[in-house]
Parts: structure tokens; sequence; C-alpha cells
């Protein structure tokens, strides 16, 4: 990853045609659980890392949002109790309106902009996994409308054209209409 105040790259993952990104989607939700005939991943971002997966993860469990990929200038991220289980997305770093009287913002309350609390934390890959993969599952309430956020890493797949020790992968799930929780399969 670059550092901060240098040129940033665009993470975001781009594809050749729709299908090709519905495919994609569809294996990165199903790995994490998530049943692809009622849930779709709207936004994924990946970035090669030079470090092992198993670095990558525990990084990830220690994360608070003070990263160069994470945009904690916009929405501060605050781990609740401390814990990796449930976090708070505030904007700008706002625990509460800047102004007293402020209850919301144009009818819309902002703070904090949406909660983030663990479906499934996988530490340790299955026997069978021939990509090391772990991630962190979070369903997604309160302010901001998206379903679900996963944090997933995994071993670079050379016939993906991935030249790095490892990937890691950013997907958020929007629910506009918030009608349906988000569908977990085990």
């Amino acid at each position: 990853m670059e550092p901060r105040g240098k040129a940033s790259r665009n993470y975001l993952i781009k594809f050749k045609s729709k299908e090709k990104r519905e495919e994609y989607n569809k294996r990165i939700i199903q790995r994490v659980g998530i049943d692809v005939n009622k849930n779709s991943i709207l936004n994924i971002h990946k970035i090669g890392v030079e470090a092992p997966v198993n670095y990558v993860f525990n990084e990830l469990l220690n994360w608070n949002g003070d990263s160069t990929c994470w945009p904690n200038h916009v929405a501060k991220v605050e781990r609740v109790d401390d814990k990796i289980e449930e976090i708070r997305i505030l904007p700008f770093g706002w625990s509460k309106y800047p102004f007293k009287f402020m209850k919301s913002f144009f009818g819309l309350n902002l703070i904090p902009l949406f909660y983030l609390n663990s479906i499934r934390i996988k530490q340790v890959p299955d026997s069978f996994d021939f990509d090391n993969a772990r991630y962190i599952l979070y369903q997604s309430s309160g302010g901001y409308p998206i379903g679900i956020f996963t944090m997933y890493v995994r071993s670079s797949i050379a016939e993906l054209g991935e030249k790095e020790h490892s990937q890691l992968i950013f997907a958020v799930s929007f629910n506009f209409m918030i009608k349906k929780k988000v569908q977990i399969s085990w």
C-alpha cells in the first residue's frame, strides 16, 4: 500500500463484462456464506499486499480505521468496547452533532452513519481451502443503509494475474429498500 500523501491507486475492481462482475461477486459472497440468490455486492475493492495471509488477517483483527485504505477523515471507525465484533462509523469523527440544537441533518440521523455487528469471523481456513481464505463478515444497521460489509483475505491466484502474496478484498452489499435482512447460509 502506498503511504499517505502519495498519488492514490484505484482499488476498485474493473470487469470486462457484467457477467464477469457477477461471477466474481458470487464467488466472494458464497465464500462468506451469504445467499447469492437474495444478495449481491454493489461495491468491491481489492488490494494486493506483500505479506502472508495470516499476517494481513491479524492486522484486520486490530483494525480501527487508521489506514491508508480507509477514509478516516470522512467516516471514522470507533470500536465499541475496543472489540472488532462491534463498530460504529462516525461522520467526520463526530460522536454527536457539532451544534447543540441539531438532532439530525435535514431529518436524517447521521450519527452514527451505521453500526457494523459481526456475523462471523473466520480466523482459520478450512482444510480444503486452496486459497487460505479468512474473513470478517458484518451486518450493518442504523443510519446509512447498507446490508453487509466484509473484509476478506486470501492468497493470490496467479491465473487471475495477481502478483502480490495476498489479496485483501473489501465488499459492500447495499440494501437501499431495507426490506429484507441479509440471508446467511451455514
